[in-house]
């Protein structure tokens, strides 16, 4: 793989949307028009404003490489431990509906799927989708006198439902070359959404 500038992305404004567990954000072979404001696509709710101070931020523990061994020789295996990926966010729209969305996903207790839209000062985009997802709410809302009141959770990438399969999603988008497969979800360079930036 050579060099390729639209592989530079800046992330300068962002959006996170929720939906249903393994609901794809994929039609005719091209991302749904996810805008930072817009009404997201059928079946898709947008999670609010988000902090531009904590920008979410996202963790993979495990996933390290475990050589094995016999006694009479070193090194005879190795096997990858699993990994966990999540995603920590920060959201400034504190109402009480978006609150009731959030109790309600955390009481709940079901997967569900994220999709995170970015877009760079030039208006181009990347995307994330995960299919399956848990979510949990991992602070009450804080108050401040000079900024925004601020929620915190927290979204874990679970395996896909076996009727997903990234790898034939993927061979669906056009052009191809603009999906990868990373971890359990799909990332999406900006030829792949439906609509310009």
């Amino acid at each position: 793989m050579g060099l390729n500038e639209k592989g530079l992305a800046v992330s300068k404004f962002g959006a996170v949307f929720f939906a249903k567990q393994s609901t794809n954000p994929i039609s005719a072979g091209k991302v749904a028009n996810f805008t930072l404001e817009g009404t997201p696509p059928a079946g898709w709710t947008n999670a609010g404003f988000l902090s531009v101070e904590t920008l979410p931020n996202s963790s993979i523990d495990g996933g390290d490489q475990q050589s094995l061994g016999t006694w009479q020789r070193r090194n005879t295996s190795s096997i990858t431990n699993d990994a966990t990926v999540s995603l920590e966010l920060t959201g400034v729209q504190t109402d009480a509906a978006t609150l009731d969305m959030f109790n309600d996903m955390r009481k709940a207790g079901v997967p569900i799927s994220i999709f995170i839209v970015t877009v760079g000062p030039d208006g181009v985009r990347t995307g994330e989708w995960w299919p399956t997802a848990t979510f949990s709410l991992t602070g009450l809302p804080t108050h401040s006198i000079s900024g925004y009141s601020t929620v915190t959770y927290k979204v874990t990438q679970g395996s896909p439902e076996e009727a997903v399969k990234l790898a034939d999603i993927k061979k669906g988008v056009t052009p191809t070359t603009a999906v990868a497969e990373l971890f359990d979800g799909l990332r999406f360079d900006d030829a792949a959404f439906a609509l310009a930036a």
